[in-house]
């Protein structure tokens, strides 16, 4: 299961997500900071630089990504066009939720930035997709 696909695929997403967030805050896609987390952390108290924010994002991201793959990789009877939408939508919503920490779901559901949505989308498809093929192609199965 732990194998090159793995890494790379995880590897290749976590920075995709990584310079496409960079774009999407640059652009005001986002309200949000991608990196706004960082001010709560105690690592980052003395004001580390803002390269090492976005590395410590990657290597988040790179590690989720790694277990979503993993976990994805189980679901070969599901089509991966849904597996990845819902993953997508709950990815999404909660990311969007903690962030504006609207009052209702509504209200954060009004608040979702499509382009975001869309670069989860596209993200998490890229590695469903790619974990149930090597899943079947391990199982001889690439129908």
């Amino acid at each position: 299961m732990i194998n090159q696909t793995l890494f790379w695929t995880s590897f290749m997403a976590a920075l995709l997500t990584t310079l496409s967030l960079k774009f999407l805050h640059f652009f005001h896609f986002i309200e949000w900071s991608p990196i706004g987390w960082a001010k709560w952390w105690s690592i980052f108290a003395g004001g580390a630089h803002v390269f090492s924010k976005w590395l410590w994002l990657f290597i988040i991201l790179f590690i989720s990504y790694m277990i979503l793959y993993i976990a994805v990789s189980y679901t070969t009877a599901i089509p991966t066009i849904i597996t990845a939408l819902l993953i997508s939508i709950v990815a999404v919503v909660s990311v969007e939720w903690s962030i504006g920490t609207p009052e209702t779901l509504r209200k954060a559901i009004q608040t979702i930035s499509i382009p975001f949505f869309v670069m989860v989308a596209i993200v998490i498809r890229f590695i469903a997709e790619t974990a149930v093929f090597m899943k079947k192609h391990s199982a001889g199965d690439t129908k």
